[in-house]
């Protein structure tokens, strides 16, 4: 779970130049959702069967895709280059955690059920595969327009003087 949210939030980042005040505490709220992540799974491998603690796990989950589809939404406002449909997936994955906080009360099992079924549709690709090729290809190899230089940077607003610099360490 945390790696998969880390990795989420890595890609979601990659377009961010600069962070307003709104990203920053949107940010900082879903690391401490990730950080209680460890406790709440312990404290549901020790209790799987309370619907108190499945129903604390599905709250959990809620909250941490909730907070990643508000920083993903914010990214979308602040950088207008992101597709417009993932927060209408995002608001599925978040309806699907909510529904479990009610259903631990009614059966844990199902809530089980849901804690599995939400990872595997994340292996759902979003866009084919040429379509993410295409794009990762237009945005590591920009031309800049007067000196015909390659911009190879993985951040397509890098200038050509700061791919001149010299690597840190460097004498």
């Amino acid at each position: 779970m945390i790696a998969g949210t880390w990795t989420i939030l890595v890609a979601n980042f990659r377009r961010v130049t600069q962070a307003s005040w709104a990203l920053i505490w949107l940010t900082m709220v879903h690391l401490f959702a990730i950080c209680l992540a460890p406790w709440v799974t312990a404290f549901l491998a020790q209790n799987p069967t309370l619907p108190q603690v499945v129903s604390m796990y599905g709250l959990l989950g809620t909250l941490i895709m909730g907070t990643s589809a508000a920083i993903s939404r914010r990214i979308e406002i602040d950088y207008p280059t992101a597709y417009e449909w993932s927060l209408r997936r995002d608001m599925v994955f978040i309806g699907i955690w909510a529904i479990s906080i009610p259903l631990a009360f009614v059966t844990v099992y199902l809530s089980f059920v849901i804690f599995v079924v939400i990872p595997l549709l994340a292996f759902v690709p979003k866009r084919s595969h040429e379509e993410t090729l295409l794009t990762h290809c237009s945005s590591v190899v920009q031309f800049n327009q007067m000196t015909m230089t390659p911009n190879l940077s993985l951040n397509p607003d890098a200038s050509p003087a700061a791919l001149a610099r010299p690597p840190l360490g460097a004498g």
